[in-house]
């Protein structure tokens, strides 16, 4: 954190929820290290699992409900887990099997909206000079 940060942030002032703590499912313990974060510390979650970010969830729930606010700043994971969203399929035939037509009115409606964007930006830019 401090080498990213050009030493802006010492490690002393960093919160670090362990891999080890959410893989042994310690949602107090982890709960306790978020209700101690005071003045804007940050707080740096070592998941490598959605399972991981799972554990963490909860423990932050907890805090939140006892009354904590946080600031996040994330990966796509905690969305996802916060937000409930399940695992969907990767696209496979069934989308391939759009009609040519469909394909190209999309395509056709994607170099409308570009052009259209672009005209935009040039007389934005030029009210600008």
């Amino acid at each position: 954190m401090r080498k990213k940060t050009q030493g802006t942030f010492r490690a002393a002032d960093v919160v670090s929820i362990s891999l080890d703590d959410l893989r042994a499912v310690h949602v107090d313990a982890i709960t306790e290290q978020l209700m101690a974060v005071t003045d804007f510390r940050k707080v740096i979650v070592n998941a490598v699992d959605y399972v991981d970010v799972k554990v963490f969830a909860i423990a932050m729930m907890r805090a939140m409900k006892a009354g904590k606010n946080f600031l996040f700043r994330t990966a796509a994971a905690w969305t996802k887990v916060i937000g409930g969203v399940a695992d969907k399929p990767l696209l496979g035939r069934a989308m391939s099997s759009l009609s040519r037509a469909t394909r190209m009115a999309g395509s056709s409606l994607l170099a409308r909206m570009s052009r259209k964007q672009q005209s935009s930006s040039k007389s934005c830019v030029s009210s600008m000079r």
